[in-house]
């Protein structure tokens, strides 16, 4: 059953309806129920696999760097996780895509691996310098503007197959509960007023409490800017220290937007960066109950640290978040280099997936731990898309063959009757110390590196059983399906589509969205490889069989890619069919007429080589060229230079060598007579 737990929703306003599925028993509400209440365009909701058990699943902390537990809240028996989410001012990019696609990877693993029960929240920041002076260009209202990148940001992640949060937390549907937390911390003496309406966090006010350190991730940054506490956009002035931040920004004139502030006892404004995701999870979590907390590493410090420091000054350091668990991605560069417009080498993600998919993005980031730093290259995404291919591969092979022998009871055979090292006994072991290593891998602070690694040695396994196993004998094919059975259920569970038994999210075609052209390319393909098959067996003579064989070539050929589909024949009679797009073609036929440019450039060079050699005797090699030469031997080797000077022995060497090789193909083309 789906269980419904009450908390207050970002989608719903102005009531902010307290609103939000949980995975678990429930009783008596239906789906039917939860999508009206939520709306088509409400929160993420799916089932939970009830075949394992949560628990296990240890992780490094950022904060601390100790090895912690996950474990679900007491309270409600959920894992309450917070994201801090875009700042929605443009387009997103492939920073945004590495660190959400490999934060849902982590989420999938909880839930549809580990059976842990997940309530999940991202914060939006829709307040912010970097919007007021992007809509102060684009000549629109600053909300707009971030409504119009927020849809664009979820749409891309939709389109890399991640799922959306359960609840979207906007900043600026939480002002009343934004100006109520800071109020708590001025008037527990944790911050100040400034100049122009401007609130500030007091650090040293902070510090001077024996219980409270500001420094938390501090000695995580190599360096950092003091100014502000790396506040967001330009500080004014009234500041008492270097490290302090701003809670509360008062209205500048000519600087902020009139329809883009709020009234707040300290007079009208906007909150500043960090307030918000404190602010909003706590709301939504409370002060003790919140499990995760994750951002990228460059959210360590000053967001993380900042935002740690303003719970603590508001609800006390035993009630603020003191057990939570921190979780940062690495760094992503581009070939070495920090992305940046300057640079010219921002990618953002809609341009990305012109190239590359989203399973490819998806298998480069299960290569490289979360935590770890991503050198961003175009040979790392070909060795993901290599990775995919292998599987594939593997996939066509079971198919093909659990296609050849269904129905046939005969063709599963004891383990005695294989050949070779690779019996079913031992692809079914290996199956099983598979299973274990992932899953023990998973658990182990999600270390995707090692778990795919050991998905890449299974697949190894199973193509070196079929490759091995006497061709004469029909395969027992119950060890190959299990064997896919698993590698399909482990990549949906991880989110790479290409495998996934139900399509994914991402999926931009279907086969009803094809009119079932996916069976008729199937019924093609299966055609094609049967006769061919069949040929072979058969004492045709050759211009019948070239014959027969082309009428298939003929269906691969012009056929399937009027279908967007490629077909490749396999060395062991199989066959693997990919999706072969218009735009695939037209980028094939372009390189292939290059390739035959290219082909025909060099014919012609090599027939002018042809023509100057044979009417070039060895003798008058070099005797032809008096500006560089002027004396010659008895061969036609020059001995002296156009100014008279004797040439060097080196220099001689090299031109004995050009009139060996001259003479060797003269030679050869005269004696030929071609």
């Amino acid at each position: 059953m789906i269980r419904l737990a009450r908390h207050r929703s970002a989608r719903v306003s102005p009531r902010r309806l307290r609103l939000l599925y949980t995975l678990g028993g429930g009783k008596g509400v239906s789906r039917a129920a939860i999508e009206r209440c939520l709306g088509k365009r409400g929160g993420a909701w799916r089932r939970l696999n009830y075949s394992t058990t949560s628990g296990g699943v240890t992780v490094i902390n950022s904060l601390s760097g100790d090895r912690r537990e996950i474990r679900p809240q007491p309270s409600n028996g959920l894992v309450t996780w917070y994201a801090c989410g875009p700042t929605v001012y443009d387009e997103a990019h492939i920073g945004h895509a590495r660190t959400y696609v490999t934060f849902d990877i982590l989420l999938r693993i909880l839930v549809d691996v580990f059976g842990y029960e997940l309530e999940y929240a991202m914060g939006v920041t829709d307040i912010d310098d970097k919007i007021i002076k992007r809509a102060k260009e684009s000549k629109e209202h600053p909300l707009n503007l971030a409504r119009r990148f927020e849809y664009s940001f979820f749409e891309d992640m939709k389109s890399l197959n991640v799922r959306p949060p359960a609840i979207r937390l906007r900043v600026t549907e939480h002002i009343p509960r934004i100006i109520e937390y800071i109020n708590k911390i001025v008037q527990k003496g944790y911050a100040y007023h400034g100049e122009n309406g401007d609130v500030y966090f007091d650090v040293s006010a902070y510090e001077s409490e024996g219980n409270f350190s500001y420094s938390q991730f501090r000695e995580l940054q190599e360096a950092h800017t003091w100014s502000g506490g790396g506040e967001q956009g330009n500080e004014s002035t009234g500041k008492r220290g270097n490290a302090d931040f701003a809670l509360w920004k008062g209205f500048k004139q000519g600087i902020d937007h009139d329809g883009y502030s709020w009234d707040a006892p300290w007079g009208r404004g906007r909150p500043g960066w960090h307030i918000e995701c404190s602010a909003m999870a706590t709301d939504l979590f409370g002060d003790h109950n919140l499990t995760v907390h994750s951002g990228g590493v460059d959210l360590q410090f000053p967001h993380h640290n900042n935002e740690i420091a303003q719970c603590c000054a508001h609800s006390g350091p035993e009630g603020s978040w003191k057990d939570t668990i921190w979780l940062h991605t690495g760094h992503l560069h581009i070939q070495g280099l920090k992305m940046s417009k300057s640079l010219k080498n921002f990618i953002t993600i809609k341009n990305f997936l012109a190239d590359y998919s989203a399973d490819e993005l998806r298998i480069y980031c299960l290569q490289h731990h979360y935590a770890s730093k991503v050198d961003f290259t175009a040979d790392g995404l070909l060795a993901a898309r290599a990775v995919l291919k292998k599987f594939k591969e593997l996939k066509a092979r079971i198919e093909y063959i659990s296609k050849q022998s269904s129905g046939f009871s005969e063709n599963v055979l004891e383990v005695s009757e294989l050949s070779g090292e690779f019996s079913n006994l031992k692809l079914e072991r290996a199956l099983l110390a598979t299973r274990k290593r992932v899953r023990s891998s998973l658990a182990d602070n999600f270390d995707t590196p090692t778990a795919l690694s050991a998905l890449l040695s299974l697949a190894t396994t199973a193509q070196r059983h079929l490759d091995e196993t006497r061709q004469e004998m029909p395969l027992s094919i119950d060890a190959l399906q299990n064997v896919w059975e698993y590698i399909s259920a482990t990549f949906t569970n991880l989110g790479v589509i290409e495998f996934s038994r139900t399509g994914g999210l991402a999926m931009k075609e279907t086969k009803a969205d094809r009119g079932g052209a996916d069976d008729l390319v199937e019924s093609i393909a299966s055609c094609r490889a049967r006769v061919r098959g069949a040929l072979k067996g058969e004492n045709l003579d050759s211009d019948r069989m070239q014959k027969v064989l082309s009428w298939t070539d003929k269906a691969r050929d012009d056929i399937l890619p009027l279908l967007e589909r490629k077909l490749k024949d396999l060395p062991d009679g199989s066959y693997r069919i990919d999706k072969w797009t218009a735009k695939q073609q037209k980028q094939e036929l372009g390189k292939s007429l290059r390739m035959k440019e290219s082909q025909k450039e060099r014919e012609k060079a090599l027939q002018e080589e042809k023509k100057f050699i044979t009417t070039t005797p060895p003798e008058q090699l070099f005797r032809r060229e008096t500006d560089k030469y002027s004396k010659f031997d008895d061969q036609g080797l020059p001995t002296h230079d156009a100014s008279g000077e004797e040439i060097s022995k080196n220099a001689r060497k090299k031109l004995a060598k050009i009139f060996k090789r001259h003479k060797e193909k003269y030679d050869k083309i005269t004696t030929s007579g071609l």
